[in-house]
Order: C-alpha cells, then structure tokens, then sequence
C-alpha cells in the first residue's frame, strides 16, 4: 500500500543513480507489476529472493557496481539535495558511509516524536555546524555505547562506499538489528561521515514480517560478544611489554 507514494519520492532523485536494484520476496500482491510498469530508469534489474530483512539487502548490494549505494526501503523517503550533499560529504571527507538524522511520520504522514539517537549525541559533540568525519578507536566506542541501537540510526538517511559495504555485508543472525551489528563488526574498519542536514522521512508503519521472525534471545548479549570477537580478531596493535 505504500508503494506508489514511495515510488513518487524517488522520482526526483533518480537522476542521480547509474543503476536501480530491486529485490522482492516472492511478493503476491502485486508489487513487482507494479514496480515494472512504473519504475522508468535505463539500468534497473529486478531480483527475487526468499524472505529475509539482511539477506534481501545483502543480495542487492552485491548486484550493484556503482561508487554509492544507497537502501530506499518502502515507506521510507530522502530529498534529491541531501542524497547529493551525504555523497559529496563522502567524497570530500573521504568517508565509507555517512549517516544523517531523518524525521519520523506516521502512516498518515504526520509527525512523531523521536527519541534522542546515537547521531544526535555525535552532532551535539561536534558542535552540530558541520559535516564531521569519525573513526577508529572513538567510534568503536560510540557504537559501543548505542548498544542495543544502531549508530547509523536508519539507512534510509545514509549512503555507503559501494566497495566497502559490498566487501563487509551485514551480519544476518541478529534479526532486526543487523545495522547495529555491522558497526560492532565493522567499525573499527571504517570511516564514518555524520552531517546535521536533515531532509529524509522514516516511517513508523506496520511491516510485513512479524516480530517473532526475527526475535533473538539475549540480544544484548550477543551483541556484546560480537563486539569482543572484534577486539579479539587482532585489530589493534598488541601492548608492548616492559622488560
């Protein structure tokens, strides 16, 4: 039911992509038609794959070949100048993703108060005037401290380095929350851009999957795990002993 008002947001920014990757799993109601009648773009490929949140996005990503890659979930919407500003921002500061803040609607597309994300407390520490580029040891730390939520806050606001998000795909065994571990297994190798400009929409809609599909037991502590099993896998340096 979102699809067509989703489809019209992208219009505008369509210009700017080499190519359009679209992945559906073995959907009924209509969407691909939909998608095939109403989707116009010179390079766009569709795909289907079996039901799965991360496998579905992990199999997109690695279809595309561009320098970008940006997720455009259904019901979710980014502007054509700020899909343009968080590339730049990549390319300037010389980032693997950059992330922004989206504003939250309902299925009706009023406002809804969102809570405090980890971005938001990155900005306010870098003084929320302009793009920051972060990474290493101190953002391993703030993705530490977001546990259980994603530092990247939703894609729907970010673009990555098509190489280095097709060479590092998400982890598929934390259910909803494989942005969240990505940067615990990931962070340590990668550069991340954040910016204060706002101009995307995350939409709090009811989803196609039930909760039960992807609940795990003891997240929180799986995650912790996995971000030990980073630390342990030899990223830093080892100590230098005393004699």
């Amino acid at each position: 039911s979102l699809l067509p008002a989703h489809l019209k947001t992208m219009r505008p920014w369509l210009g700017q992509a080499d190519e359009i990757v679209v992945v559906d799993s073995h959907s009924s109601d209509g969407t691909v038609e939909y998608l095939q009648k109403n989707l116009r773009h010179p390079n766009v490929k569709f795909f289907s794959r079996p039901r799965g949140l991360y496998q579905a996005w992990n199999f997109g990503i690695e279809q595309t070949t561009s320098d970008w890659i940006y997720v455009s979930t259904v019901g979710d919407a980014i502007a054509a100048p700020l899909l343009k500003h968080l590339r730049e921002v990549g390319e300037t500061l010389g980032c693997d993703v950059v992330a922004s803040r989206p504003n939250f609607i309902d299925e009706q597309d009023r406002p809804v108060a969102a809570t405090i994300w980890p971005i938001d407390r990155i900005l306010q520490a870098m003084g929320n005037r302009r793009p920051v580029k972060l990474s290493g040891v101190e953002i391993y730390l703030y993705a530490l401290l977001a546990i259980p939520c994603a530092l990247l806050g939703s894609s729907a606001s970010n673009v990555y380095r098509g190489p280095h998000l097709r060479a590092r795909p998400l982890p598929t065994e934390f259910g909803t929350v494989g942005d969240t571990a990505w940067s615990l297994r990931y962070g340590l190798e990668t550069s991340y851009g954040f910016t204060p400009e706002r101009a995307s929409f995350f939409r709090l809609h009811a989803k196609a999957y039930t909760k039960s599909e992807y609940e795990v037991e003891n997240l929180g502590a799986k995650l912790a795990e996995l971000a030990v099993r980073t630390v342990e896998s030899g990223v830093f340096p080892p100590p230098v002993l005393a004699d």
